[in-house]
């Protein structure tokens, strides 16, 4: 359970890092912002659920590609409530 939340709360981290880095660079691409996500999952609270935050950063922009107008904080509710559906845990 606690592992759980965890595995949410930086699924989420990982989604508004994203979002702040398109944020500050609107013309950066859906690769730039994966190696920015990629080198800030070097902390190594992210080890176990790497692939958990870069799936969930993945399907944040294909939102956000989806619905341009949509805000950031609708992103991360929508994610939030998706989190068992994208999250691939690992074995």
């Amino acid at each position: 359970m606690v592992d759980e939340i965890k595995r949410g709360v930086l699924m989420i981290a990982g989604v508004n890092e994203a979002l702040k880095f398109r944020k500050q660079h609107p013309r950066s691409s859906e690769e730039q912002i994966m190696k920015h996500i990629m080198s800030f999952l070097e902390n190594s609270e992210f080890r176990k659920h790497k692939v958990d935050v870069v799936a969930s950063v993945a399907h944040a922009l294909k939102i956000v590609e989806r619905e341009p107008r949509i805000n950031d904080k609708q992103v991360i509710d929508r994610i939030m409530k998706e989190i068992p559906t994208i999250a691939v845990q690992e074995a």
